[in-house]
C-alpha cells in the first residue's frame, strides 16, 4: 500500500519520506515512547521531518457473504499542510469485488489520487 501511494505522490510532485527514516528521525530525538508516533500526532511528526504536507491514510475491507464472498475494499485519506495544519484533500474511495487481490487494493488508492487530479 505505501509503495502505491508513494508512486503517486511523486508523479504529483511530492518527495514522500520513507516510513524507515521517520522512525529514524524519531529514534533520534527519543520520542518513540512518548506515545508521539500515531496518526494523531501526525503534524508533529510532519514538522520534525521539515515537511510541507503529511498524508494520513487507512485502508478497511468488509467481507460480506460465506459460500461466495464478496469484499468492499475502502481507503480513506487526508492530506493536512503541515505548517497551517489546514485540510489539503480529504476523501474516501470504495470497491466490491469477488477477489481480494493487491491489484483491487491499487485500484482504490489510485481512484483516491485520481479524484485528487479532479479537483486541481
Amino acid at each position: 500500500m505505501i509503495n502505491i501511494m508513494n508512486r503517486h505522490l511523486l508523479s504529483r510532485g511530492f518527495n514522500p519520506l520513507d516510513r524507515s527514516a521517520v522512525v529514524l528521525l524519531l529514534k533520534e530525538h527519543s520520542l518513540m515512547n512518548t506515545g508521539l508516533y500515531d496518526n494523531s500526532k501526525s503534524l508533529q511528526i510532519g514538522r520534525l521531518a521539515t515537511a510541507d504536507a503529511v498524508l494520513v491514510g487507512s485502508l478497511r475491507v468488509n467481507v460480506q457473504g460465506a459460500d461466495m464472498p464478496s469484499y468492499e475494499i475502502v481507503f480513506y485519506g487526508k492530506m493536512l499542510a503541515v505548517e497551517s495544519g489546514k485540510i489539503l484533500a480529504l476523501g474516501e474511495s470504495h470497491t466490491t469485488t469477488t477477489e481480494f487481490t493487491r491489484d483491487a487494493i491499487r485500484s482504490v488508492i489510485s481512484a483516491w489520487f485520481d479524484e485528487l487530479d479532479e479537483l486541481n
